[in-house]
């Protein structure tokens, strides 16, 4: 096993040079999907750039400051379990089963589906890009038709009908094209506003009321 001293952040390139690794962030047990699934895959970097063998990723995952909160609380219970023989946990894939069960939401592509349903475009058309690409993350099984479909159906009318009118034949089609009516919706703004600044006022000239009759006396 590797010295878990290397854990901290340091580690020898072999070629006498130190290198400094970047430190995960540490879970501290929310039940949110997006938040796991980060904290694993940036421990799994963690891991790949230290050169870690299995023993030590399940050491240093879990003594170290990576769990805590309610995760660290989980953690010592499933420890108690380890240590009575109730529970086995040797690897860093058991480690992550086992923290998926715990913290990950079974229905978790259930709501995202049901919040894409219910997904409008209330503001700027990238907003809605943004949080429409933040459920499909949470959706695995979706045909192309089907994303599209939802999509579109999520867009302000007269967005939806240029998109149409253009022809977009998949998603990534439809978020490019719809990022390119953002950034042409924005132009004409700030074009707008630097008509209105820089046109000068008009004056209409008329006659003051009593030049009129000055005028009219003579």
């Amino acid at each position: 096993m590797e010295a878990l001293g290397n854990s901290t952040g340091g580690h020898n390139d072999g070629n006498g040079s130190w290198m400094r690794v970047p430190q995960p962030k540490c879970f501290i047990g929310a039940r949110d999907a997006k938040e796991l699934q980060n904290f694993l895959f940036d421990m799994e970097q963690f891991f790949r750039a230290m050169r870690l063998d299995e023993d030590a990723k399940v050491i240093t995952a879990s003594i170290w400051q990576y769990l805590s909160d309610d995760a660290k609380l989980w953690w010592q219970t499933r420890y108690e379990d380890i240590e009575a023989g109730r529970c086995t946990i040797n690897s860093w894939e058991d480690l992550k089963r086992e923290l998926k069960t715990q913290f990950m939401l079974e229905n978790v592509e259930f709501l995202a589906r049901k919040n894409l349903r219910r997904l409008q475009q209330t503001g700027t058309i990238r907003d809605y890009v943004k949080q429409f690409s933040a459920l499909m993350l949470d959706i695995k099984s979706m045909s192309e038709q089907n994303k599209l479909f939802q999509f579109l159906e999520g867009l302000k009318p007269w967005a939806q009908t240029e998109l149409q009118r253009r022809g977009v034949q998949n998603l990534v089609e439809a978020m490019t094209a719809a990022e390119k009516l953002f950034d042409r919706v924005a132009d004409d703004a700030t074009n707008k506003r630097k008509e209105t600044i820089e046109k000068p006022p008009s004056y209409t000239s008329k006659p003051s009321s009593s030049f009129r009759g000055k005028n009219q006396s003579q």
